[in-house]
Formats: C-alpha cells, structure tokens, sequence
C-alpha cells in the first residue's frame, strides 16, 4: 500500500514585524484597515489553503477577518487571523451570460473584465469595493436599473467557520440559508466564490451639476420624480477650489431608455458626457468648480499616518424631502473638516419590487442610502473626536426617519451598534440570530450584538 502524502500548503504567512506584513496593510484601500494589528496574515492560493487557515484560526482561538477588495474598514482587525484573498484568489470567469468570481476580486475588476464580451453587473458607485458590497448589498448607479449586486447572485461557495464546506445556489439547497447568505454572509461564513447573472452593457449617459445647498430640498423631491430607469444620487462637500459646501447632482442613465433621457435632459447639466460602462463614469467624487476631479494624494505613506474614517449608511423611503434638506444642509455646514462628506446614493426603482424575503437585505422600500462620511488624518487624535462627534449627531437625526440601515457600514461595540443591527434585521433577528449559532458556533467571525 502507497504512503499517503500530505498536501503541501504553499499559502503565503505574513508575521507581524516583517517587511511584507507591512506592505500588505500598507496597500490597503481603508486607511482604517490599514492601521489594524492581526496576529497574522495568510495569503492562500486555493479553497484548501482557505479552509486550513480557518482551522488555524479556530485552534488558535483567533477571530477571522477578509481582505478582498480592502474597501472596508473591517477586511483587517487587531489580533485577529487576516485572510488576504486579494493577493493570489482573484480569478474571473466568463461563460455565456454567467461570471463566476474569486473572493479576492474587486467589482472594478469584475466590470472591465465584462466588457469586452458586452456584458455588465451592478456594482457600487467605486471601483475597489470587493465581496463585502457583493454579498451585503451593493448599491451602485444602476440599481434602480438592474437591482442591487446581491439580486445577480446565483451561486455561492464557502466554509463555516468549523471549516466544514458550502455550496448554495438559487435554485437547490436550503432556502433559508440561501436568504441569509445574501445580506448577512459575513456573520455566517468565509465565502470563496460567486456565480453571477450579467446583463447587457448599454452606454450611459451621465449628467453632472453643482447646487447651492438653499436648493436641497427641491433637489431631493426632484430627484424622486425620476423615472426608475434613471438613477439621481448627489454629493455634499466641499468643492476643492471654493470655501463654502455645495451639493453636486450626479444622474445616470442607459441611453435607450427614452424616458430616462428626457428626465436628464430637463436637468440642463453643464457637464455631460456618454460612455460606454460603468468603468467609464467620471469618478464619484466632489469636483472644482469647472467639473474636475483631481486626485488627492495621501500626506503619508506610512499605514498608522493614513487618513481614517467613520462612516454611516443609513436608508430612508421617499417623501421627505422638507425635512431631510436642511438636517442635511445644517450637518454638512458644521463639518469639522473640508474632507467630510454625505452622500445621498439613489436607490428604489427595480430594488422596490423585489420582494424583501428574498434576501437579508431588508431596504427594499427605501430611496436613499444617507452615507456620511467623516474624515481625519490618523494622527490627529482631537479632529477623530470632532469628526466622530459630527458623524453621530447626524446618524441620531436621522434615525427617526429611517427604516434600515446598510450594515456595510457597522461599528461593533459602539454605542450605535444595537440600533445597526435592529435597523438591518429586524424582522428577521430570531432566523439570523439562529443561524449563526449553527453556522459560526466556534464564533470566529463578526458578532451580531
């Protein structure tokens, strides 16, 4: 009889002190993240490697946090067992009308990758988020088009956290599972792979315009008069060459939707263009004046030094448009700081009507994703209080008007967490509650309360 060899775990160990540990954390995109501390790093190469560091990190009694895209501020976290899936797990495969994605990919990479093939997926309103906006939600310019990232997903591949396998899909499997692993995945499992549906790629036809913020209001009501094939989020901040904050109305829309491209036309915008994807779109950002982003270099390389961030994300239906506009513009006028931001991403459209038990993603009545966004450089520790301060008057505003809240963004024994949590699953707190204890019972992975 043959000796049974052992198969050799080639994933890349990352220590803390080491020139690479270093440079990992350095290349994250969250300068939050960034400044984390995990026991260690792992780099794995195939769904093996993935399933033995879980083990490690169960024997070693080590929480598990996952760096896809490196978007959030959670893909890194103090003494926990770091799952780098970017740094070899990233392959995208295009098969007719379905994409199947590694863990480590972001969306920016998925949509180029689409493209030539003349196919699209909704992704958010930047490119680097990864499977965290994929899994949880994904509100992006073409949601109230096509519907969030999650309604593209087809099959799912992953481990709990004992390391025992899954594999679920939309049509076989536990239906209870397959709910819940669309909008709470990170408190279930570690996935490793998504199958999406992708739709055509039609060009788009953006529309860009600065406001002054005496017209919020209007601006909003105009706004949820759009028809449901155009998208109408905006922006408040600062421009980078004017001393007073501003609104900026950013609308997209495919140009064969006629009735899209008359609501655009009524905008009169000065800065217009067509492309031909979502890759295309000027960035998601405050512009100058004369509609120009400029790139904001960091002050420092070095990842403790980097900017940090404390962001909220918060969903409101429509109709409120007379009080929503001065909370807002009175928020935004008191920011600490020139680099704080609030932005208002256009959801409803086709998001409506897909019914909520489909999915953990219960915003499905929603028309605005409220994100405020508070920004600090990493050793300023008086401004991260200002910012901080800031962040949660406006969140506590806006809590009476919300009706959930986009768990992407979470702060885990914060204040605010309860309210996160209650605002995200509600209704379906007991299900979700259940199965985490079945599915995460070595509780390795974020906590619900």
């Amino acid at each position: 009889m043959g000796k049974q060899v052992k198969a050799m775990d080639t994933s890349v160990h990352l220590a803390p002190g080491s020139n690479a540990y270093e440079a990992c954390l350095s290349g994250l995109v969250n300068g939050t993240a960034a400044a984390q501390m995990p026991r260690q790093i792992r780099q794995p190469r195939s769904t093996k490697e993935i399933q033995t560091a879980i083990h490690d990190a169960a024997a070693l009694n080590l929480k598990i946090s996952v760096r896809g895209g490196s978007h959030s501020a959670h893909c890194a976290s103090n003494n926990s067992l770091m799952l780098d899936l970017a740094a070899s797990y990233k392959e995208i495969t295009i098969s007719g009308d379905r994409v199947r994605i590694q863990a480590g990919a972001n969306m920016g990479a998925v949509v180029q990758a689409l493209s030539p093939y003349g196919r699209t997926i909704p992704v958010g309103t930047h490119t680097t988020p990864g499977f965290g906006l994929l899994l949880m939600g994904g509100i992006g310019h073409l949601s109230r088009i096509l519907g969030l990232t999650i309604d593209a997903i087809e099959e799912l591949h992953g481990f709990r956290s004992n390391g025992e396998p899954f594999k679920l899909t939309a049509t076989t499997g536990e239906h209870e599972d397959w709910k819940l692993m669309r909008g709470a995945a990170i408190f279930l499992g570690v996935v490793t792979e998504a199958t999406l549906r992708t739709f055509p790629r039609y060009d788009l036809r953006v529309c860009r315009e600065l406001f002054t913020l005496d017209q919020l209001s209007d601006e909003i009501a105009n706004a949820e008069n759009f028809p449901a094939s155009a998208a109408c989020s905006m922006i408040l901040g600062f421009p980078q060459d004017h001393p007073h904050a501003m609104g900026l109305i950013y609308a997209v829309a495919e140009t064969n939707r006629q009735e899209s491209m008359i609501a655009l036309d009524r905008l009169k915008a000065p800065w217009q263009a067509i492309v031909a994807g979502q890759e295309q779109l000027p960035p998601f950002e405050m512009p100058q004046l004369d509609g120009r982003v400029e790139s904001i270099l960091q002050a420092s390389v070095h990842r403790m030094r980097r900017t940090r961030t404390w962001v909220y994300s918060i969903s409101l239906p429509n109709g409120l448009a007379e009080k929503l506009g001065p909370i807002l513009k009175q928020s935004i006028n008191s920011a600490p700081n020139r680099d704080c931001r609030i932005d208002l991403q256009h959801v409803g459209g086709l998001v409506n009507t897909i019914p909520e038990e489909s999915s953990a993603y219960l915003g499905r009545s929603a028309e605005w994703s409220i994100v405020i966004t508070g920004v600090w450089p990493g050793t300023d520790g008086i401004m991260a209080k200002r910012v901080r301060e800031w962040a949660d008057t406006l969140f506590k505003k806006l809590i009476p008007l919300a009706i959930h809240y986009y768990i992407v963004q979470r702060h885990p024994g914060e204040w605010s967490y309860p309210t996160e949590t209650r605002l995200a699953y509600g209704p379906i707190w007991e299900q979700l509650t259940r199965r985490k204890a079945a599915w995460d019972s070595l509780e390795l992975l974020p906590a619900l309360i």
